[in-house]
């Protein structure tokens, strides 16, 4: 297999995995980082948070002037840093899809600034032409990343364990599609690495501000539903927020959403 026209080499600490793998995409695999490393154009780092900015402090010695070297971590406060020491052209991409896409067409990828945002583009935009490359720095980054990542996943790890355990299959028989529709992300998200999950959460250095805010309004909220006061004021307030056009536009996703989840359930 190539990617526009380059051979694709494929190291991973699991070398059965990393085999099959490559041999699954008829690609070149090594069981030596070191040995990976040469004669390279490019090396990509996908590896946890967490390891990624000491691996490459690991491999410095090893990459070539010629190399460029692009990493694609979730978060980018440790990483970004470690990358800006380097002579070699670095990357610093965040995908913002998942491994089920066919293709890359229209898919979002975030560019974070490490030394010269334009020759970084540039390289992107070469790499990944029909991407929707949106350009941010490590902190905007981060801190979005707070509430499309963090909070999501804390939000979902307590509503899994809000769920009455001998209540679950019951609730299920009942549940519409909205219920439906949560299950299936709070099922995705229980489904990742413990490793990932607290990376996600304890390594962004703006998550905790973000999940405390979450909290403390729901306490709120849950003030004003105890008192028996209206939510009329509430929902105003978080609607004057939205245009109509957003508002229209959510009703709209909120629908194919059902939609499409009642398809997938069904199927």
């Amino acid at each position: 297999m190539t990617f526009q026209g380059h051979k694709l080499t494929l190291f991973d600490l699991d070398f059965n995995r990393s085999k099959e793998v490559a041999k699954k995409y008829n690609c070149l695999y090594s069981e030596n980082k070191k040995e990976c490393l040469k004669n390279k154009d490019l090396v990509i780092f996908c590896t946890p948070i967490t390891n990624t900015p000491n691996l490459i402090i690991e491999l410095i010695p090893f990459l070539e002037s010629k190399t460029i070297l692009c990493e694609i971590t979730s978060l980018k406060g440790g990483v970004v840093p470690v990358l800006r020491e380097l002579k070699n052209i670095t990357l610093s991409l965040h995908p913002m899809f998942g491994p089920d896409v066919q293709n890359f067409t229209n898919q979002t990828m975030a560019l974070i600034h490490v030394k010269n945002i334009e020759i970084e583009k540039k390289y992107t935009e070469t790499l990944f032409p029909e991407s929707k490359i949106v350009t941010t720095s490590v902190e905007n980054h981060d801190k979005a990343m707070a509430y499309v990542l963090s909070l999501p996943y804390f939000m979902n790890l307590v509503f899994a364990n809000t769920l009455e355990q001998g209540e679950r299959e019951f609730i299920e028989q009942l549940a519409g599609t909205t219920f439906k529709a949560q299950s299936i992300v709070k099922d995705c998200i229980i489904g990742e690495s413990t490793e990932l999950i607290e990376s996600l959460i304890n390594c962004n250095m703006y998550s905790w501000e973000i999940i405390n805010q979450f909290i403390d309004e729901a306490v709120y909220l849950r003030r004003i539903f105890k008192k028996g006061s209206t939510v009329d004021n509430y929902l105003s307030l978080l609607k004057t927020q939205l245009d109509d056009t957003r508002l229209f536009e959510a009703r709209t996703m909120r629908n194919h959403i059902q939609n499409s989840t009642l398809n997938r359930l069904t199927k």
